[in-house]
Formats: structure tokens, C-alpha cells, sequence
């Protein structure tokens, strides 16, 4: 919305719609309308993200997510389908 803004120079008084249409037969739609305080809070995460960008380019200076390793484990069904899923634990 706030890009719309942007490139149009246009303020409005608008929503922010989505619509879903199921792909087969008999094809059921609706319209979902997002409402204001989930606007605000997308539109504070993208602005603290555009700062964090901008500091991190200004800075050469691209932090990585975390300082440690992280365990990961495959999707449960995987593991199950490998063997080693909960009924078949090392």
C-alpha cells in the first residue's frame, strides 16, 4: 500500500483485499478484507527491516543470523519414512 503511495503520489482511503478462488468445480470465491492493525504491523516489520538493510549496507556490516550452531532434524514424516521416526528411535 505504502509502494502504491509511493509511485503514484496519490493518497487514498483504501482496504487492502485478497481473493481466493478454488481451482476446480464449482469454483467458490471470497473476498477477505486485512484489517487495520494487521496493516500497521506489516507496515512497522517491513520499516524495521528497510532500517536494518540500510544500517547493514551503510556499514558493510551483514550480521548472520544466529552465533552458534543450530541443531535441525529432518520432518518428522521423513525420519519416519527413514526409519528413525518416533516408533523407530535410535
Amino acid at each position: 500500500m505504502d509502494g502504491f503511495i509511493a509511485v503514484t503520489q496519490s493518497k487514498y482511503d483504501c482496504c487492502f483485499a485478497f481473493f481466493a478462488v478454488e481451482k476446480t468445480a464449482p469454483f467458490v470465491n471470497s473476498a477477505f478484507e486485512l484489517g487495520c492493525k494487521s496493516i500497521l504491523a506489516g507496515q512497522m516489520a517491513y520499516r524495521k527491516a528497510l532500517d536494518l538493510y540500510a544500517k547493514c549496507k551503510a556499514d558493510n556490516n551483514w550480521p548472520m543470523y544466529a552465533n552458534e550452531i543450530n541443531m535441525i532434524e529432518m520432518p518428522g514424516w521423513a525420519l519416519e519414512i527413514a526409519g528413525v521416526g518416533p516408533g523407530n528411535m535410535l
